[in-house]
């Protein structure tokens, strides 16, 4: 699914968040742009948090035809 995005013409961003416990946001987050996070990051975001930073996201220019890892 990844490939196609890549290889179409679509302004796409791809937002890869690991796992998404249904908690309250912290009101932060961690995200990296076409790179991993680094280790010993905390492997979780809440639901809320992951969709504040895809929203946040919308306006980043350089978040277009991008991989956005997120995290808290």
């Amino acid at each position: 699914m990844e490939a196609l995005l890549a290889e179409s013409e679509l302004d796409w961003t791809i937002y890869r968040a690991p796992r998404l416990p249904d908690k309250p946001a912290k009101g932060h987050y961690r995200l990296t742009v076409n790179t991993l996070l680094p280790a010993g990051f905390n492997a979780q975001i809440s639901r809320v948090g992951a969709a504040a930073a895809m929203l946040d996201g919308l306006t980043q220019p350089d978040h277009f035809r991008s991989y956005v890892e997120i995290a808290q």
